[in-house]
């Protein structure tokens, strides 16, 4: 069997396993009730950072994964009602005081003042009266199971403290001087440089067909 039919079956065989899995995840969704589903669903939207956290080696479960206890008394106001409204002003009419902009920007796709996102000013950065404290990080709770596997990495399954060890003692050579600071741009008007070139190489290696061909890559 050549290659190209080997690959093709080794993309079926990752359909099969994956399909199987996201049946079983569907499964243990359908058991759960509507607090889970809810704390699921606001756990996710704002733990996509926590990759930050992790990259840094200070992970802690509890600060991505449980709710602030302040949060539960807006629980009442998550109701599907609430839920349309709310999700068409912000992501579809994008109509919330805090996501219009001044009148001489432009959107990319719409050409209306107006982002998604809510802006926020660099000046919460400095000593902006937007970094005085709220107080001291107050408990968390959450109505799902807690997370009671190992976490799956290169280096096989390991403990959380272990995780955060290895990736504290870490240090990516493209952040090292002279390449912390060369990013796309730099790149694209500076491809015959050394420095890109062995950028390139970094990104390159362990690879079967593009190791040690750097950024003279077509």
């Amino acid at each position: 069997m050549g290659s190209a039919d080997e690959l093709a079956a080794t993309f079926e065989d990752m359909r099969d396993v994956l399909r199987s899995a996201t049946n079983e995840l569907w499964k243990v969704f359908a058991t759960w009730t509507r607090d889970q589903m809810l704390d699921a669903g606001a756990l996710v939207y704002y733990s996509l950072p926590r990759d930050l956290a992790h990259i840094a080696g200070i992970y802690n479960q509890d600060d991505w994964f449980t709710l602030d206890e302040r949060v539960q008394e807006f629980r009442p106001l998550f109701n599907d009602e609430y839920a349309r409204d709310a999700l068409g002003e912000m992501l579809g009419y994008i109509s919330y005081a805090q996501q219009q902009s001044h009148e001489y920007t432009m959107a990319r796709y719409s050409d209306l003042p107006r982002h998604m996102e809510s802006l926020i000013p660099y000046s919460v950065l400095v000593d902006d009266e937007f970094t005085t404290t709220s107080g001291p990080i107050r408990s968390g709770s959450t109505s799902l199971p807690p997370k009671s596997a190992l976490w799956t990495t290169t280096r096989g399954k390991l403990g959380i403290d272990e995780v955060n060890a290895l990736a504290r003692s870490f240090r990516p050579q493209v952040m090292e001087s002279p390449y912390r600071f060369l990013d796309d741009e730099w790149i694209k008007t500076h491809h015959t440089d050394d420095r890109a070139d062995a950028l390139y190489r970094m990104t390159q290696t362990g690879s079967r067909t593009l190791e040690g061909r750097g950024a003279g890559l077509l």
